[in-house]
């Protein structure tokens, strides 16, 4: 009688230096490193997607160091497209330094960083 032994399955904890080396996620961050809008449209559900007035910026904000200044009325979506640019920068770019400037630090705590936050569990279970 042959005699079987079985290992146990080892689970290896994942460390974020994991991510950063596999290739999957390489993939993922060349898909989506010059191209926010295909980004935008991959993880947002289809009754949050940009509007026709928001493309032409979400392009320009594509390219490598772009300047950009927006003003627009109330509700045009300009929080919603800061909040998404933050997630892009940090999921695509490593090392990445946003700088957000406001006239009071409270509309960046009251707008900004909750629209941020509520994207983020959307992300997360859209995420490849």
């Amino acid at each position: 009688m042959l005699a079987v032994r079985t290992r146990k399955p080892t689970t290896k904890k994942l460390h974020a230096s994991d991510l950063l080396i596999s290739k999957r996620y390489r993939d993922y961050r060349i898909l989506y490193r010059y191209n926010f809008l295909a980004f935008i449209l991959a993880h947002s559900p289809r009754d949050k997607w940009p509007t026709f007035q928001q493309a032409p910026i979400i392009n320009a904000m594509s390219e490598p160091n772009f300047r950009l200044s927006v003003v627009s009325g109330h509700s045009t979506g300009k929080t919603w497209l800061i909040s998404w640019y933050i997630i892009w920068q940090i999921v695509i770019f490593d090392k990445s330094t946003i700088l957000l400037t406001a006239p009071k630090l409270e509309q960046l705590q009251d707008a900004v960083f909750p629209a941020a936050t509520h994207l983020l569990p959307a992300f997360v279970r859209l995420c490849p």
